[in-house]
């Protein structure tokens, strides 16, 4: 190894960006006030994209504004799969190109 660090630091350290799938045919304005909430309580520098599921099948990325960055971890990941549901959270390495 070059470098060994604490397992609670690397999803700081190493993740780029942070996926939300959200199914918007369960998704209701409780549940956006409550992921804003929890946005808002991990505050930090990796961008936030939402990936709203639409119920036809139609994906759409939404790269968020600089206000609702985040700081990736263990808490916040467990947080949005207990909102949204298992699996509701991805956390990236790359970071997608612009246009996407």
């Amino acid at each position: 190894p070059q470098e060994i660090i604490p397992l609670e630091e690397a999803p700081r350290r190493y993740t780029k960006q942070v996926h939300c799938r959200l199914h918007t045919a369960h998704l209701g304005p409780e549940h956006l006030a409550h992921l804003h909430a929890l946005i808002a309580a991990h505050p930090g520098k990796c961008p936030l994209y939402l990936c709203l599921m639409r119920p036809g099948g139609e994906v759409i990325f939404i790269e968020t504004h600089e206000k609702f960055r985040v700081t990736p971890s263990a808490a916040l990941h467990t947080a949005m799969d207990e909102l949204l549901g298992k699996h509701a959270v991805y956390a990236g390495r790359s970071v997608l190109p612009k246009g996407r």
